[in-house]
């Protein structure tokens, strides 16, 4: 027998989280609400695999399910989706990253509604951090290893320009804030 795998060895690389005991609700849970509220779910998708595996699959999921609008580029006709993609990657990968790992209670969980997205995870904001301080708020992870981890991967800077990038995207596309 080789040595047990960490706890970080784990989030970034298993088959099925949802096989795991303690492990199950790391998983990231995304549901398709039929309107504006609660009352009527259409899907429900859960992303079990550790999050190398798991993270494109995600952004895309959530990409397909939001409304597209057509877009003509030089000859082409593209199918965009009417939230920029970098605004979904960035505000997935600062859930799953930020998230308190010490509750296991909940899953990070991506809720899409006829008229928003709402993306939440276990622990909320970190430290002092509220939302008015969001942008350009001075890098701070809950989970520096992972957030390193995540660097060294390709999968994130590690720059805390997060929330930046998406609030500048919204504004381009003048969408309302996040």
């Amino acid at each position: 027998l080789g040595p047990a795998p960490t706890n970080l060895g784990i989030l970034l690389c298993a088959k099925d989280l949802l096989r795991l005991p303690t492990f199950e609700r790391y998983s990231v849970r995304v549901l398709t609400f039929d309107g504006n509220s609660r009352l009527v779910s259409s899907k429900e998708k859960i992303f079990s695999q550790g999050y190398t595996s798991s993270l494109d699959l995600i952004v895309g999921y959530v990409l397909d399910q939001i409304p597209h609008s057509e877009v003509i580029k030089q000859a082409t006709r593209l199918n965009v989706p009417v939230i920029p993609e970098i605004a979904i990657r960035e505000i997935i990968g600062n859930a799953v990253i930020h998230r308190d790992y010490s509750r296991t209670d909940t899953y990070t969980s991506i809720e899409i509604f006829s008229n928003r997205i709402e993306i939440n995870n276990p622990g909320g904001l970190y430290g002092d951090l509220t939302i008015d301080r969001l942008i350009d708020h001075p890098p701070r992870a809950r989970n520096e290893v992972f957030a390193e981890s995540m660097k060294l991967l390709n999968f994130y800077e590690e720059r805390g320009s997060g929330i930046d990038k998406t609030v500048s995207a919204m504004e381009l596309h003048c969408l309302p804030p996040v």
